[in-house]
């Protein structure tokens, strides 16, 4: 009975010594941070009522792969539309999930031509627009995407999930619950930027190896029981 007990002891011990000693898996997937510069093309809007918040044709400058250093993002646009109003407050306009974004243009730097859909997704969760005196801050925009013409450059598969906020700050002189555009001139400036969605493999490791394990504990009790 005791070898037994020896058994299952050192069969644990091998479980734990090997998830110890396997190496840590490489997140290879780089994050993102997509730049708007001021002065800027486009435009950004919220047409009152219930309608979303709009963009359309907002200049994308560079596009980072951290780490790495900015590439330039040419004939590149921001175009979005979140869901539509859910509340405002003196200072603030609030909208709903939903609706698109999307970033369209080429990286010459790593042989992205023009037109290309660099990102594309929806938003997942509330975007706010803050009333900072002369200008209105976006902030929140989390959005769910994927990067098909930035995939094959960087090595990662073309389905790849990457979870991101959208932060920009654009001069208008509204103020919640009227409608406002951003100003000609166009100064918008912010970023756009996002995170790989984390693969669940070593996760999976982890949950096979509890469970191997368990299955074996099970066994030898059962066989102790018997004896």
């Amino acid at each position: 009975m005791k070898r037994n007990f020896i058994s299952a002891g050192a069969v644990a011990a091998l479980v734990v010594m090997g998830m110890a000693l396997s190496p840590a898996p490489v997140l290879a997937t780089p994050s993102f941070i997509f730049n708007i510069n001021t002065p800027t093309g486009g435009a950004i809007s919220y047409g009152g009522g219930n309608a979303p918040l709009v963009g359309g044709g907002v200049t994308v400058d560079f596009v980072t792969a951290i780490p790495g250093a900015p590439f330039p993002c040419v004939s590149c646009t921001l175009n979005f539309r979140t869901g539509n109003l859910t509340g405002t407050t003196a200072a603030t306009w609030t909208f709903g999930s939903g609706g698109f974004i999307n970033i369209r243009g080429g990286v010459p730097l790593a042989g992205i031509p023009t037109g290309s859909l660099l990102l594309t997704g929806l938003f997942t969760g509330k975007t706010t627009v803050t009333d900072v005196g002369a200008s209105l801050k976006i902030s929140g925009g989390a959005f769910s995407d994927t990067k098909p013409a930035l995939a094959p450059f960087y090595g990662f598969p073309p389905g790849q999930q990457f979870h991101g906020a959208l932060g920009l700050t654009f001069l208008s002189g509204s103020s919640p619950p009227s409608g406002f555009t951003s100003r000609p001139g166009n100064s918008i400036n912010g970023t756009a930027a996002n995170n790989p969605v984390p693969e669940p493999s070593s996760l999976l490791l982890l949950g096979s190896g509890l469970l191997g394990l368990a299955a074996y504990g099970r066994k030898k009790i059962k066989n102790m029981m018997n004896s």
